[in-house]
């Protein structure tokens, strides 16, 4: 399974990272603009050569082909969507992958995809190509086999942000082969029914929505003390 973990960071040297960041928005806008064009012309034009030696000193070789990877897969998800357009429903819209750019401000989105072995995080510290280190804030909910970091800038709250994916191990493995069936309510908070069992398994909310009726009847008294008396 994969997972994601989130952390603010802040970098000793927000400029250069900013740097990057356009680097590898503008690498993807460009990329993205000429399979548009081509797209709408008839023929999907896949290379990438071009824009590669283009950005590779600009954001880094492998940075650069993160960018174009994800691009790609961007596009290959486009076209299967495109193919189950009869089984999606009516009102479902499929576009092609857009810009990393604010159509009402022009502004770039800022983002940047790290390569799982170019990047490390000990002891709250990440270390990043180029030199660039930052400190992160928040502990990871997720351990396992770490893959890309993917760092994105909300201008709004001036932050930057971190998002790791993680590839880990379920939680629970299944030791039968049958199947259970839950709904979840209120009178009956949970109704259960195992597959091939004829009775099922229900636990009653009634005691709780009596304790409920009760005590806001209780709040809703003392509420009216308390108007009366200020």
């Amino acid at each position: 399974m994969i997972r994601s973990n989130t952390f603010v960071v802040k970098f000793n040297n927000p400029s250069a990272v900013k740097d990057i960041a356009e680097g590898c928005s503008t690498l993807w806008n460009v990329i993205n603009y000429r399979r548009r064009q081509s797209f709408f012309s008839g023929i999907i034009d896949w290379s990438y050569k071009g824009e590669y030696d283009d950005f590779k000193t600009w954001v880094g070789s492998a940075t650069a082909q993160q960018i174009i990877r994800k691009n790609t897969d961007s596009w290959k998800s486009f076209f299967a969507l495109l193919k189950k357009k009869d089984k999606l429903p009516d009102d479902f819209i499929i576009r092609p992958p857009g810009y990393w750019k604010d159509r009402k401000t022009g502004e770039l989105k800022l983002r940047v995809i790290i390569r799982n072995d170019c990047y490390s995080i000990t002891n709250s510290k990440l270390k990043l190509p180029k030199k660039v280190k930052g400190r992160i804030r928040g502990k990871p909910h997720w351990n396992g086999k770490e893959g890309t970091l993917e760092l994105s800038f909300d201008r709004v709250r001036d932050k930057w942000y971190a998002h790791q994916s993680v590839e880990v191990l379920p939680r629970h493995q299944p030791i039968g082969h049958k199947t259970a069936y839950v709904d979840l309510g209120v009178k009956c908070i949970i109704t259960g029914l195992i597959e091939g069992d004829r009775k099922p398994i229900v636990y009653s909310g009634v005691p709780l929505l009596t304790d409920w009726w009760y005590w806001n009847k209780e709040i809703r008294k003392y509420q009216s003390v308390l108007k009366t008396v200020n």
